[in-house]
């Protein structure tokens, strides 16, 4: 009931002498704590995922996932009851993974159903695209909040996300489905190579030799959960005796996956114009990427030459580097520091070195 009075209230359909669904959700709420007072063995489970929709009503949504996480652990929950209230969370209170508190209960219940006997889950990719995304934004904060063992149901789902995300679509250009494959890491398979992620999909599928297979370039790995096509760069490995192994290694053209600071911190990157670090390094003007403008300041150069070669980052463009040799006995790069001078919502950045001259100045507006 206390559903259906709140849709209502949501698609602006009169009901003439309806009671207050949150005056009746605090009502049940009351009811089911002195409930559990006096119950010597806790609340069944229907019981919990009713205070869990009473909260909701209420918009205690921190309680709410608290709840959420009783539920999951109650005793005899089982496929069915978590299944009637994940329709009942989607489709009548019509919770999303875009707003709280549906990005932290729906995750913890779906992960539930996944763990029963008989369980079950069909999520679309655009779901579960959100799902990742909002558990990697919210899992340490949940953490934080209602304990490691709380939490746990978040994590396994997120694990799954993570590794059905390493899965791709091998497809030819006009996006016509080939085979699929999985992100591995190279250095599990060619130690001796620089570690990098690759792509580990069968030889009928894409190889140079065998008749009908994908030949990069001209050949793509979508990953579909991540939203990314990416063209195949060339073959590392692939077998020659089908029937025995029936594998090929693929470079990629691009990156694939985001690193683990990138996304713990991907949140904050709109908040910030422009990054100045320090290291025993060259100095390095970096080009704008992912709107933010990086500057290695480096002179703290370590005694010795530093090579400078290509960037490992080849999408990060590099605007000057100080390829100057001091000049001291041991040759070394220049020491320095960065000064910074704000006036009237202008920045200029001057980058001094230790004898006192300019290697480059630029503003910032």
């Amino acid at each position: 009931m206390v559903a259906l009075l709140a849709r209502a209230e949501r698609d602006k359909v009169a009901l003439k002498g309806a009671t207050s669904y949150k005056e009746l959700a605090q009502t049940i709420l009351d009811t089911l704590d002195k409930k559990e007072e006096e119950a010597t063995e806790g609340l069944p489970a229907w019981d919990i995922a009713t205070q869990m929709e009473a909260l909701v009503a209420l918009g205690q949504f921190d309680q709410a996932t608290r709840t959420a996480n009783k539920y999951a652990n109650a005793i005899a929950v089982d496929d069915f009851e978590i299944s009637s209230t994940l329709r009942q969370l989607l489709e009548v209170w019509q919770l999303n993974n875009e707003e709280p508190p549906g990005y932290t209960v729906l995750p913890i219940l779906r992960a539930t159903k996944l763990g029963k006997e008989g369980g079950a889950l069909t999520v679309s990719v655009q779901e579960a695209g959100q799902d990742l995304k909002k558990l990697q934004q919210a899992s340490q904060n949940l953490e934080k909040r209602f304990g490691p063992d709380a939490s746990l149901p978040l994590r396994w789902y997120q694990n799954g996300l993570l590794c059905a995300s390493a899965v791709c679509r091998v497809e030819s250009p006009d996006f016509r489905g080939v085979g699929t494959g999985w992100l591995v890491r190279s250095e599990d398979f060619f130690p001796n190579q620089p570690s990098r992620p690759m792509v580990l999909t069968n030889a009928h599928v894409a190889s140079m030799t065998f008749p009908g297979a994908l030949r990069p370039p001209n050949a793509w790995c979508n990953f579909t959960l991540l939203g990314k096509r990416i063209q195949m760069k060339s073959i590392v490995w692939s077998s020659e005796e089908i029937a025995k192994f029936d594998a090929t290694f693929l470079d990629l053209a691009e990156g694939v996956t985001k690193g683990t600071i990138l996304n713990k911190t991907e949140a904050l990157l709109p908040q910030i114009y422009a990054w100045f670090w320090g290291h025993e390094h060259r100095c390095v003007i970096m080009g704008e990427h992912m709107g933010i403008r990086a500057r290695c300041i480096g002179h703290g150069a370590i005694p010795s030459k530093v090579p400078y070669g290509a960037p490992i980052f080849p999408n990060v463009p590099v605007v000057k580097v100080d390829e100057r040799v001091a000049p001291d006995a041991e040759g070394t790069c220049y020491h320095g520091f960065a000064l910074l001078r704000f006036r009237n919502g202008v920045v200029n950045a001057s980058y001094i070195d230790e004898y006192g001259d300019e290697f480059y100045g630029e503003h910032f507006e």
